[in-house]
C-alpha cells in the first residue's frame, strides 16, 4: 500500500493514517517522511501507533521539522531522523 496523509491542511489525516494503518498486516514495512509539518494537527493516536513500533522522536516533532522513519508493524527498533533536515539518505542506507 502507497498512501500521502495531509496531516496540516487536512483535520482528518491522521484518523486517515490510523484507518489504514489498521488493515496493514503485522510484519509490513512502514515508511514515513514528513517534510512540511507534522505536529500542530498529528493526533495522539497516530503517534502512539509510531511510538509502538519504537519512535522517540514522534512525541517531539516541531513545528515545520522534517522526520524520516522506517519500522515495522507489531515490532519495536525502528530507524528514524529528525531536524531540519531528516538526512534521509543516511536512514535509507542503514535500512
Amino acid at each position: 500500500m502507497r498512501a500521502s496523509y495531509d496531516t496540516y491542511g487536512n483535520d482528518k489525516g491522521s484518523d486517515d493514517f490510523v484507518e489504514d494503518f489498521r488493515k496493514l498486516k503485522r510484519g509490513s514495512i512502514i515508511i514515513v517522511g514528513v517534510k512540511d509539518e507534522a505536529s500542530a494537527k498529528f493526533s495522539a493516536e497516530a503517534k502512539a501507533v509510531f511510538a509502538k513500533m519504537g519512535s522517540k522522536a514522534v512525541s517531539e516533532l516541531k513545528y515545520r521539522q522534517a522526520w524520516a522513519f522506517i519500522g515495522v508493524k507489531g515490532q519495536d527498533g525502528a530507524v528514524e531522523k529528525a531536524g531540519e533536515t531528516a538526512g534521509t539518505g543516511v536512514i535509507i542506507g542503514y535500512a
